[in-house]
């Protein structure tokens, strides 16, 4: 609250204020949204957190042994980006959509979303990792099959 009051009392000198990404530019930088882009499965190592995880705690830490156990197996999914062929933007939903190879589901789409720097669809894939950036895919979207490309993260 202090350094509220002194940016109150001084205008907001800096133009600073409260905000956010847009949803285009969340996407378009690999911003994952906790509950959006993941599910009651997901661990760190699948969306490109691994890096922040300290697997030399001790024992007794809530869920390490379960970390440094998927850490050793390796994660059996991962996270990259969709490019979807197109040119129309997409309405955006709140539902996954299941990501398919060669007929097969390999994954879903956990989220989508017209990039106006890119203008094409783009989202993010939470997908098998015999899946790489540059795999052709298909989405099932609204009963329509909609093929797109894989690509690392983030789009720009």
């Amino acid at each position: 609250t202090q350094l509220w009051n002194i940016v109150k009392e001084a205008g907001k000198p800096w133009g600073i204020g409260p905000g956010n990404p847009s949803w285009s530019e969340r996407v378009e930088s690999g911003l994952i949204s906790y509950g959006g882009d993941t599910d009651r499965e997901t661990n760190p190592f699948e969306v490109r957190m691994g890096k922040y995880i300290d697997l030399d705690v001790a024992d007794d830490v809530i869920g390490i042994k379960a970390l440094r156990r998927i850490h050793a197996a390796g994660p059996q999914r991962h996270s990259l980006g969709i490019i979807l062929e197109g040119k129309d933007p997409i309405t955006f939903g709140f539902a996954w959509n299941d990501i398919r190879k060669d007929g097969v589901k390999v994954g879903d789409m956990t989220t989508c979303a017209w990039s106006y720097r890119m203008k094409k669809n783009i989202g993010f894939a939470l997908i098998s990792t015999r899946c790489k950036a540059g795999d052709t895919i298909e989405v099932v979207r609204q009963d329509k099959v909609i093929p797109g490309t894989l690509t690392e993260l983030p789009f720009l």
